[in-house]
């Protein structure tokens, strides 16, 4: 019977239109950069690796990110290292961007 309640359930979940391994994360380029940092210093947590690297990330220009870092072997190594830092600097130039477009004035509001 318990078959025939997680069918139940997954059949619920998707016409909800969720689907927990493919609905897309709405993290941001900070969060992005957290995560390579942990990476890069060994800090991450013993799943974080998996969790970053197999639910997509629903801006783009991350996703990319994700999906370069997803292509690394693991465990790394410290040849891995410098395409990672290429990444994290990748990641924060994002989160800079993204901190100025949503600091900055609307143009009708510039004096």
């Amino acid at each position: 019977m318990r078959s025939g309640n997680f069918l139940a359930a997954s059949i619920h979940r998707r016409k909800a239109g969720y689907d927990a391994v493919r609905e897309a994360k709405n993290l941001s380029a900070w969060q992005v950069v957290g995560y390579l940092e942990a990476f890069i210093d060994g800090t991450d947590g013993d799943w974080d690796w998996d969790n970053f690297t197999t639910i997509p990330i629903a801006d783009p220009r991350l996703d990319n990110i994700r999906d370069r870092v997803a292509a690394l072997d693991v465990p790394l190594s410290n040849r891995d290292i410098p395409a990672l830092t290429a990444l994290l600097a990748e990641a924060k130039k994002i989160a800079a961007e993204d901190h100025v477009k949503s600091s900055s004035y609307p143009s009708s509001s510039r004096p």
